[in-house]
C-alpha cells in the first residue's frame, strides 16, 4: 500500500503492520499442526504470545497530515470506537493529534540503529529489538510511542504537551505506570513521500 498524498493532506493505513509478522501470524500454525506434538504445543504459545498480540497492536495504526497537524494511531477507526480507553499496550487504536504549532521538531528516521533506540521507548509489548522480552509489563509505557516490530522507518515529532491532544487510556497493568511522552513515533512504509509530504504541508518547513 501506497502513501497518498495531496495538496491538502497525506494518509497511511497499517502503516505498522509489516510483512514478517504476517508470515509469523500464518506460518507458525502450520507449523504447530504438522510438527510432532511436542514440538508443535510450544510454536502455538509462542504464535498466541508473540505473532497475535502483535497483529492486534498493529492493524489499527495510520497516519495522517493535513493542514491541522499530524494525526496518528486509530485514524480509520469509526467515531465510536476511537472513543473507547484502550489498555496501554494497544494505544495505536487511539488517535493521537499533534497541531503544527505544537510540533517543536519532525524528522522521518530511516537509520537502523537510530529505530532500535526508538523501540526501546516503549516498554508495552516486546519485540524484536526490544530490550524488554522478559519483563514486558514492568515497565513504563509511553504514550504517544507507536514503534512496532520490524519497522524500516518511522516519524519521530518532538511535541509541546500542552498542545497537543492525547486520548484515554486505561490504567497500565501491575506496576505498569503510562505517561505521555514529548517524543511521538508512528512506523512509515514510505519514508521518502512522507518527507515530501512534511515539506509540502508544515507550516515554515523550507521547500528545496
Amino acid at each position: 500500500m501506497t502513501g497518498s498524498g495531496s495538496e491538502d493532506g497525506y494518509s497511511e493505513d497499517r502503516v505498522a503492520l509489516r510483512w514478517p509478522v504476517v508470515l509469523l501470524l500464518v506460518g507458525l500454525p502450520v507449523l504447530g499442526v504438522v510438527v510432532p506434538p511436542g514440538v508443535g504445543l510450544p510454536l502455538l504459545v509462542i504464535w498466541f504470545c508473540f505473532p497475535c498480540i502483535w497483529v492486534l497492536r498493529c492493524w489499527p495504526v495510520g497516519l495522517r497530515l493535513d493542514a491541522g497537524g499530524v494525526h496518528s494511531g486509530g485514524v480509520t477507526r469509526p467515531a465510536r470506537r476511537t472513543g473507547r480507553r484502550p489498555l496501554p499496550a494497544f494505544q495505536g487504536s487511539a488517535v493521537f493529534t499533534a497541531p503544527w504549532e505544537s510540533v517543536r521538531a519532525v524528522e522521518v528516521v530511516t537509520d537502523t540503529a537510530r529505530l532500535r533506540d526508538l523501540r526501546s521507548l516503549s516498554g508495552s509489548v516486546p519485540g524484536p529489538g526490544s530490550r524488554r522480552w522478559r519483563q514486558p509489563f514492568e515497565t513504563d509505557v509511553r504514550l504517544g510511542v507507536l514503534t512496532a516490530p520490524f519497522m524500516r522507518a518511522a516519524l519521530v515529532l518532538q511535541v509541546d504537551l500542552d498542545a497537543v491532544t492525547a486520548p484515554p487510556i486505561r490504567p497500565g497493568v501491575g506496576s505498569q505506570k503510562t505517561m505521555l511522552s514529548s517524543t511521538w513515533v508512528v512506523p512509515t512504509r514510505h519514508p521518502d513521500q512522507l518527507r515530501a509530504a512534511l515539506v509540502r504541508l508544515r507550516p515554515g518547513a523550507a521547500r528545496p
